[in-house]
This record gives structure tokens, C-alpha cells and sequence, in this order.
């Protein structure tokens, strides 16, 4: 069993998954003794079977009934990264804080996977340098490591430290063997170069990289095509041929299910056509803090002025069906109001939650798997019964789109979940965060008893006829939440509603 796992580690390694896949369907792993299990789960997941990786080591972590879980350090940080590969971040990280990685160095390089995948790129790094500096790492897996090590680096604009770390890499992977590694490496140093400036030096690396064509995956081809239309923006502007070009690179992507590359795409048309529709899209369209701080500060450093983001963005679920309509309804995530009727989504539910998670992220579509972990966090993750739970929760979102009259519906092909409008709707995603409904019917409340006035929390409790401690506790509520503002200290402390 170790000859043949070690086999399709090399294949893999040579970059032969189809040999590799060929080679894991010989065997029969019910029957691969307990030791195995974590190498197995590897290789599955390396080769894109990430649920045999999952299915291979689910009895050892999660047993049934009463059983005590005989999961070795090495069983749980590959069942993590499995749970990771398949978007259940939150519960792949807690298994992983769980091990101690003083033998177990994967656990940092996965926890760095988990973070990359969250943007953050700080917290990515800092476990790749204690993963590349562990005892018991192989010089391959070092090597690897700090090209995504060199990538966080360029993230966050740490120039001279990735520059001494393209040098050491090109040296290391100049053999046949590391073709594909040398590729990014070269990849990323074009891109050290467009950052900062150098422009004809991006560009030969690019032309090295594009004239290998016949050598090079399409996702490899496609990210340098990306960079050298980017170099055209810069040293030519926003031509009619160079978005001609960059609309023909997102059918491309889009075929590819290269997410990332359509929001590259739009971000840098976006940005050098000062097309602040398609700015906002982008910035309202990403998740991540990390990446809307960086569209800030890039508009910055381009225009000496401030990006002014405005705190509401009408998203179009599908909008190639709805663009010039003057008029057309609106449900709002802020408050769960819509223009359809009075039936209102509780911001404080569960169906409200599963329409933010729709609404998130404009580019990335919804795994069920993402679903489960951002929603019943509190469950462990099951191949069974965690698509039927998200299936549930889906269920009875669309049947409050169909009370409610609002012609939305959430929709799911092959696991995968997306937001699709049935007439002209706009969901208008805020800057704010969703007000829930027990603060809302207490500013309702408040307002009815004070007006503009101010009041203390004591005057709340008694004319609102609830405890002083439930009174303190949602005035405290509030002021988080933006709905009321506070002056004085101590027993001179007062509220008053907020002004919008």
C-alpha cells in the first residue's frame, strides 16, 4: 500500500492526475488499514476527489452513536482541508486549531489555505513562514509553499521581500520537473513589476510566458493574457480595442469557472475608465475586506482624490433582462422591507441570512457546503444530511418570495445555489449592517414615546412598560447598531433616535 500511495504521490507531483485518478481506482478503500487513511485522503483531494477525501476519514473523525473518535493529528488536518476545498471554512479551521502542528506541520499550511481563501493575506503568510520553517517539511512542499508565500507577499505590497524570494525559486526550479512551478514563479514576477511601475519588464516575462502556449493550461494562459491587457491599460489607455479584448477574456473565464478573473477584469476596466457603476459593483460585489480596502487605496494612489462609496447598491440578480427600466420594484436587505407588499423578511432569520449569503459575493456562486458552514455553523459538517438542511432552509425562502409577492427565487443546479429575479427587482445591499427586527419595532416604539426627544433608560423602561435590564440591553443594542446616539455619562446618560 505505501509503494503504490507514494506512486501517486510522484504522479501527481509530475503533474499526471489522470494517471494518478487511474491509479486510486485500484484501490478499494474500506480496505486500507487506519495508518493510510490520511495519505489516502491526500491524494483524493490533490486529485479533485475531495469527497472520497471527506468519505475516507469521515467514520475516523465523526463516528456514529457513542464511539469515542481514534483520529490520529494527521486524520484531522486532512479531513480539514477537505472540509476547506469544499467551502466549510469555519469548521475545517476549528478542527485544525484543535492539533498542535509541532508534529503535524500541515496544519499551518492549511490554516494558510483557509486564509487565502478568506483574503487574508497576513494571517496566510505568517502560518506559510512558520510552515517553510518547520523541521519536518520535504523540499518539495517547502518549495511549493513559498511560491504561495511570494503571492501573499505581492498582496500585500511586501516588494524587496518577494523580489529575494523570486531569485531563490527561479534558481530551484529551473529543471524540467518544476516546469509548471517555474511558470507561476515567473507569473508572479511579472506581476511584482506591473505594481510597481515597470511595466516593459512585466511584459517580456508575460511574452515568455504566452509564447509557451502549447505547454500551458488555459487557466495559466488565461491569467497572463489577463496581465498583459492590464499593461495595455496602463500604457495606452482605455481604447475600444483593449475592452474589446478584456470583454473576450471574461467569456474565456466565465467558460473556465475563473471567477476571480472576471472581478480582476472588471476591477481594472472599472478602475482606468473611472466607471464608477462598475466600481461599485465590484466593491459591493466582494466579500472581502481586504480586497475593498485595496480598491480604495488603488483609486487613491491613481487620482489623488477619495473613492466615495455610497451606502446603498442596487444589485440585479440577473440584470441582461432589466437594463434601462426606469422603474422597477426593490427589497431591501437592510431592514428586510421590499416594495411588493407589507410582508417584510426578519433580518433577524434564518431565510434573511440565506439571502445575504445570495447576495454576497456578485461573482462567486454558492456552494451548499458554503451554505451549511456560514449557516448551521453549530452542526458538523455530513455528506447526508447537510445538502437537505440547506435544501429546507432554500425551500422556505422561496415560499416567503411566494407569499410575500416578490418576484425572486433561489435556485440550485448540481449543488451549486444562485439568485434568480422572475420580473424587474433590485436587491438594495447596504455599507450598514441589517437592523434586526426587535431593534426595528423598538426604535418604533421609542419614537412613538419620544419623538426627537432625549430620554434616559430609565423613562425607556417605564414608558415602554419592559425591564430596566431588557431596556438597557437594546438601547445598547441600538447604539451599535446605529439607530440612536448617546450623550452624558452615568445617571446623566441619555438617548435620543438617530436622524438618517
Amino acid at each position: 500500500m505505501e509503494e503504490t500511495l507514494a506512486n501517486v504521490d510522484r504522479l501527481i507531483r509530475a503533474g499526471d492526475l489522470a494517471s494518478a485518478r487511474l491509479e486510486l481506482l485500484k484501490i478499494n478503500s474500506k480496505k486500507v488499514q487506519k495508518p493510510y487513511l490520511a495519505k489516502l485522503a491526500n491524494l483524493y483531494r490533490r486529485t479533485g476527489q475531495t469527497e472520497l477525501a471527506i468519505n475516507s476519514l469521515r467514520k475516523t473523525i465523526r463516528p456514529s452513536g457513542k464511539k469515542v473518535s481514534s483520529a490520529s493529528a494527521e486524520d484531522k488536518v486532512e479531513y480539514a482541508m477537505a472540509l476547506i476545498k469544499l467551502g466549510t471554512i469555519n469548521e475545517g479551521i476549528r478542527l485544525l486549531e484543535s492539533v498542535d502542528g509541532t508534529d503535524t506541520p500541515n496544519k499551518h499550511l492549511y490554516l494558510s489555505f483557509a486564509h487565502i481563501t478568506r483574503w487574508d493575506y497576513n494571517k496566510a503568510a505568517t502560518q506559510l513562514e512558520t510552515y517553510i520553517s518547520h523541521l519536518k517539511v520535504d523540499e518539495y512542499s517547502r518549495l511549493t509553499a513559498k511560491v504561495n508565500l511570494l503571492s501573499c507577499y505581492i498582496f500585500l505590497e511586501k516588494f524587496e521581500e518577494g523580489m529575494s524570494l523570486v531569485l531563490e525559486l527561479l534558481e530551484k526550479t529551473d529543471k524540467p520537473e518544476f516546469s509548471r512551478l517555474n511558470r507561476n514563479i515567473l507569473y508572479l514576477e511579472s506581476q511584482i513589476f506591473l505594481a510597481q511601475g515597470q511595466y516593459s519588464q512585466s511584459r517580456k516575462i508575460l511574452s515568455r510566458i504566452i509564447s509557451k502556449t502549447a505547454s500551458i493550461s488555459s487557466n495559466d494562459q488565461l491569467l497572463a493574457q489577463k496581465s498583459n491587457l492590464v499593461l495595455e491599460l496602463h500604457e495606452k489607455g482605455s481604447s475600444k480595442e483593449v475592452l474589446a479584448s478584456f470583454e473576450k477574456l471574461k467569456l474565456s473565464a466565465t467558460e473556465l469557472g475563473n471567477f476571480e478573473a472576471i472581478r480582476d477584469i472588471d476591477y481594472h476596466v472599472a478602475l482606468y475608465t473611472k466607471d464608477f457603476t462598475l466600481l461599485h459593483y465590484v466593491y459591493f460585489g466582494t466579500p472581502q475586506s481586504s480586497y475593498k480596502n485595496k480598491i480604495k487605496v488603488n483609486y487613491k494612489n491613481l487620482y489623488k482624490e477619495e473613492l466615495i462609496i455610497p451606502k446603498n447598491f442596487e444589485y440585479l440578480p440577473n440584470p441582461n433582462s432589466q437594463e434601462n427600466l426606469v422603474q422597477m420594484g426593490h427589497l431591501s436587505m437592510f431592514d428586510g422591507t421590499h416594495s411588493f407588499s407589507d410582508l417584510r423578511i426578519n433580518p433577524d432569520s434564518l431565510i434573511h441570512k440565506l439571502l445575504g449569503l445570495l447576495v454576497k459575493d456578485f461573482y462567486r456562486p454558492l456552494g451548499v457546503f458554503q451554505i451549511h458552514d456560514e449557516l448551521f455553523n453549530e452542526h458538523y459538517f455530513n455528506l447526508v444530511s447537510s445538502p437537505k438542511r440547506v435544501t429546507q432552509i432554500t425551500y422556505r425562502l422561496n415560499q416567503w418570495f411566494l407569499e410575500a409577492g416578490v418576484p425572486l427565487i433561489a435556485e440550485s443546479k448540481k449543488e451549486i445555489y444562485t439568485l434568480r429575479s422572475l420580473s424587474p427587482i433590485a436587491v438594495v445591499v447596504s455599507t450598514q449592517k441589517s437592523i434586526p427586527l426587535h431593534l426595528q419595532l423598538f426604535q418604533k416604539e421609542l419614537h412613538k414615546a419620544f419623538g426627537n426627544n432625549w430620554f434616559a433608560s430609565s423613562e425607556a423602561s417605564r414608558e415602554l412598560a419592559i425591564a430596566q435590564r431588557t431596556a438597557t440591553r437594546n438601547l445598547n443594542e441600538g447604539l451599535g447598531a446605529g439607530l440612536l446616539e448617546k450623550s452624558g455619562l452615568g445617571p446623566k446618560t441619555r438617548f435620543k433616535i438617530k436622524d438618517h
